[in-house]
This record gives C-alpha cells, sequence and structure tokens, in this order.
C-alpha cells in the first residue's frame, strides 16, 4: 500500500514539473524567437540600405551617349563622346505636403519630372581629339535645369530647358570656358531623354544627347 502510494506521489511530481518545464521551455523559445527575429530585421533594413545606395551609384557611372560638334571656319565633324549625369540639389513644385520638397544627389523621379528645378553637374569627355578646334577632350558643365510635365504628368513625357556654363580647356590647358542652353524631351518615367545644347562658342556650336538616367 505504502509503494502505491509513493509511485502515486512520485507520478504526480512528474507530471508537475514536466509542465512547469514544458511550459518554461516555451517561453524561452517564443523569446528567443522574437528577440533574434528583432536583431535580424534590425540588421537587414541598414543592409538593404546599403544595397540600394551601392546600386545606385554604381548606375549612376553607366555614360550618356553624346555627339560635340568640332568645328573651323572651312570644314567640322561630329565628336562622339561619353557624358555622366550629377544632381546634386532638386526642388519639386509638386511633392506631396507631409515630405520636404528638396532632395540632394538620389531623386525621386517622380519628383523630377513632375515639375521640378535643379541644379545639375556635367562632367564629358570626348573619346578623340578635336580635330579643327582647339578645346580638350574633357569638359565639365554646372549649370540648372527645369522641368514642366507634359503627359501623365511627365511619365510619357515631360519637357526640359536649362542653362549651363563649361569649364572648358584648350589643348594648352588654358581657359576656352563657354554658356549653352539647352532643350530636352524625357519619356519613359524619365529614364530616357534626347537633349540638345546651343554652345555660345565658335568652335563647337552645338551638342546632342541621348540622356540615360537611372534610378
Amino acid at each position: 500500500m505504502g509503494y502505491i502510494f509513493f509511485r502515486s506521489k512520485i507520478n504526480f511530481f512528474n507530471k508537475y514539473f514536466t509542465g512547469i518545464a514544458l511550459k518554461l521551455l516555451t517561453v524561452f523559445c517564443l523569446c528567443t524567437v522574437s528577440f533574434f527575429s528583432t536583431d535580424s530585421y534590425s540588421q537587414n533594413k541598414p543592409g538593404d540600405k546599403f544595397a540600394e545606395w551601392t546600386t545606385w551609384v554604381l548606375f549612376q557611372t553607366i555614360p550618356s551617349p553624346s555627339f560635340y560638334q568640332d568645328r573651323k571656319e572651312t570644314d567640322s565633324r561630329l565628336q562622339f563622346g561619353l557624358r555622366w549625369q550629377v544632381t546634386p540639389f532638386n526642388y519639386s513644385f509638386n511633392a506631396n505636403k507631409l515630405v520636404s520638397p528638396v532632395q540632394f544627389f538620389k531623386v525621386n523621379p517622380v519628383r523630377r519630372y513632375g515639375g521640378s528645378l535643379e541644379l545639375f553637374m556635367q562632367p564629358e569627355w570626348v573619346t578623340a581629339d578635336f580635330r579643327h578646334s582647339d578645346l580638350s577632350r574633357f569638359n565639365l558643365t554646372a549649370g540648372v535645369r527645369g522641368f514642366i510635365p507634359a503627359a501623365e504628368y511627365g511619365e510619357y513625357l515631360s519637357i526640359s530647358l536649362g542653362g549651363k556654363y563649361n569649364f572648358r580647356k584648350n589643348k594648352n590647358m588654358e581657359n576656352a570656358g563657354y554658356y549653352s542652353v539647352e532643350a530636352g524631351l524625357f519619356t519613359f518615367f524619365g529614364i530616357l531623354g534626347f537633349t540638345a545644347d546651343y554652345n555660345f562658342t565658335e568652335q563647337s556650336r552645338y551638342n546632342l544627347s541621348v540622356n540615360l538616367k537611372y534610378y
């Protein structure tokens, strides 16, 4: 009789403590999963941001094909070159009132082609020497440009107008800078554009460019 009673007490304590152990193990597992999931999420966000900016910077290194007039009084020709697009500052006229209308460098395309004003820089490099003029192959321009939406709030078509200064040197590395005005048409959500520049210099009257802007 005593043995049966003793065994029943042992079975009771085993079930009691087993239940407590299972509860503690369940709580521990839930806390562990919660901790590591939160920790993983907090680690992923900076990683995703880093990947986003890294990818964007790499895309900005892809140049836009351009053509530059190389001329003198008796002859002229087109020179092929490459152009990069840099936007240090953009002010959007149609930004949501809950966010700032200003963006730097990485500009949302909707804010750009939906109606905006921006400061820009364009490093340019011609693939061969200017044969007729005395210009150097490298050029850096800086200016201001405005975008006006023309169709579907600019998604299908937007127009750009701008002015800039060319910090160009001649072949002797002396200053040969000049002003330019430009006009452009942009489509395909602002990714693809066609621009034409008129230069106020007799050595190169115009430039034509297929502007590629990746976001």
